[in-house]
Parts: C-alpha cells; structure tokens; sequence
C-alpha cells in the first residue's frame, strides 16, 4: 500500500531536517559503538548492528521525501511555465 500525503513545501522540508536529525543521531550511536569519539547524544536502546540498520532506514526515507518534493517542484514550475502565454499582437 502506498500513502500519498499533501503538505506544504515547508512542511516536507520539516519532515526532511527530522529524519536527517534521526539519521545523525543513529550514525553517532554507531561511531560510539566503533570507539569513536562523539559529539552529541547516542541512542541507548541499540547497538551498532541497528543503529547501521537505522541509518539505512533514514537514508531510504530521506531519499523518498526528498525525490517526491524536487518532482513536484519540477511540476509546478513546468505548470507555471506552460500556463504563460503572450497576448497577440
């Protein structure tokens, strides 16, 4: 099944800066767990192996959102476009 949702522009966008702030905090706890030094707070309810599987998760969800709003755009500009016409002479 596929859900179509209709939001603004700045609400996609939204959406967008939460799963990319969701995502940064997935590949922390990763880093954490390799024995990286971190800056930021990790999820503590996961190790490495989900917090690597988050991380796709988000970048498979960042990636769909991101795709539909640049085609949309791309749409409404193309109508904006094809809509304008010159009055006759």
């Amino acid at each position: 099944m596929q859900v179509n949702l209709v939001m603004s522009d700045g609400d996609a966008g939204q959406i967008i800066d939460g799963l990319i702030s969701r995502k940064e905090a997935y590949e922390r706890t990763r880093d954490y767990y390799l024995g990286e030094t971190v800056d930021g707070l990790i999820e503590d309810d996961c190790d490495e192996e989900i917090a690597r599987d988050m991380i796709d998760v988000y970048d498979r969800l960042i990636n769909i959102v991101f795709t539909q709003l640049q085609e949309q755009r791309k749409q409404d500009e193309e109508k904006k476009n094809s809509s304008f016409s010159l009055p006759p002479e």
